[in-house]
């Protein structure tokens, strides 16, 4: 799941602070329930912009963590909101059945989505005490405060930005899925859209998932590879499927080690100015 926040903050914030277009930065969490460790990605705002809040970067974010997993089971079991745009989506049935049958990572993934109306469950929690850490600390005024303030809020918490910007350095990578699935898979027709059912599986040894609206519910078998893919040993071959992934660029990335700090160098001047015009003044 992912969550917006806005720098720069401050615990005794200036009421003109409030009309100025602030920083944006998202943050998309993953919890391990086994080793209850969360990992938060922190996605400020130039990759925002280049890269959008799309199936590229949350499948790309989701890739990452999975194959960066000390540990890889063969059964995977994935727990979901129900956002359309970030995870109920075609492309995320694309990916799971690309990870399954094609890669041959998992010899078995269920991603599951928490019924209408939930009120919390693993990620929602370490997200409230981020916010908690960040409501009782002073001066967040860049992104590298953001993620001490993570690194704070919780022993389980663990950060992973997108970018270094002390050297510049690119720390995860953003692939363009959605082109390079699109090249293997169609859309679900109206009659096969099951975006209402909460449980999917995906399983090696077969092209189709499974779907159903509840656990005890019928289920159905959907396959969405297109009628000209070609089942053979090539097609398959991971080696040659890989390196067509195309890595995206991010946008309007001058001085981008600087853009963090000089940007908000004018609302920092105003905090202190205000922050000068506040203290009681001695008579001469």
């Amino acid at each position: 799941m992912g969550k917006n926040w806005e720098i720069p903050k401050y615990l005794d914030q200036p009421g003109d602070l409030y009309f100025i277009a602030r920083q944006k930065g998202g943050l998309f969490g993953i919890t391990n329930e086994s080793t209850d460790i969360k990992t938060f990605y922190s996605c400020p705002e130039i990759e925002l912009n280049s890269f959008r809040k799309g199936p590229n970067i949350i499948i790309s974010l989701l890739d990452h963590y999975l194959l960066n997993m000390n540990i890889k089971p063969r059964r995977l079991s994935l727990f979901a909101d129900n956002c359309g745009a970030l995870n109920k989506n075609d492309y995320i049935l694309w990916y799971l059945t690309y990870k399954t049958f094609i890669m041959k990572d998992f010899d078995e993934i269920t991603l599951n989505f928490l019924i209408q109306g939930h009120t919390k469950f693993t990620c929602d929690r370490f997200f409230g005490l981020a916010k908690l850490e960040l409501k009782k600390t002073d001066n967040v005024e860049t992104f590298k405060d953001v993620q001490n303030v993570i690194s704070r809020s919780s022993i389980h918490a663990k950060v992973q930005p997108l970018r270094d910007f002390s050297n510049n350095q690119t720390l995860v990578q953003i692939f363009d899925f959605k082109t390079f699935l699109e090249q293997y898979f169609k859309k679900s027709s109206t009659e096969q859209k099951r975006f209402t059912n909460q449980f999917y599986k995906f399983i090696s040894s077969s092209p189709c998932f499974e779907t159903r609206k509840y656990f005890n519910s019928e289920s159905q078998k959907i396959n969405l590879f297109k009628k000209n893919f070609i089942l053979s040993n090539e097609s398959l071959n991971p080696a040659s499927i890989i390196t067509e992934i195309k890595v995206l660029p991010i946008e309007d990335n001058e001085d981008s080690r600087e853009i963090e700090l000089e940007k908000f160098i004018d609302v920092s001047n105003l905090y202190k100015f205000w922050l000068a015009m506040k203290r009681p003044q001695s008579n001469s």
